[in-house]
């Protein structure tokens, strides 16, 4: 196929275009490899960071009757923390009703 001299005309200027179009679709994968790379160096920066979690059960130490002595620590607070709040709980209440029925207001 032959160019004739109005093909040329158009298809020179649009020749910079064309090759900047190309020049992009090809340099594509490049790029978003860069950038890959770039967020996984973050990633990996970010988790050396940190400090990874252990297990707790590894330290966890077993009594003579079976039972964790961590759930027995923990469930030895939760008692203490029950008792406690229902011993204020208690308070409120005895102060409400110390408070209640001292005043009589009755309106006609």
């Amino acid at each position: 196929m032959s160019m004739r001299p109005v093909d040329l005309q158009i298809t020179i200027p649009q020749s910079g275009e064309v090759s900047r179009i190309n020049n992009a679709t090809q340099s594509r994968p490049e790029v978003a490899n860069q950038m890959f790379a770039n967020q996984l160096q973050k990633e990996i920066r970010h988790d050396s960071q940190h400090v990874l979690q252990s297990n707790k059960g590894e330290n966890a130490s077993i009594t003579k009757d079976g039972s964790n002595k961590n759930n027995a620590d923990k469930k030895k607070k939760r008692k203490r923390e029950r008792r406690d709040m229902d011993k204020s709980t208690a308070e409120a209440a005895k102060a409400i009703a110390d408070y209640k029925g001292s005043i009589i207001d009755i309106s006609v």
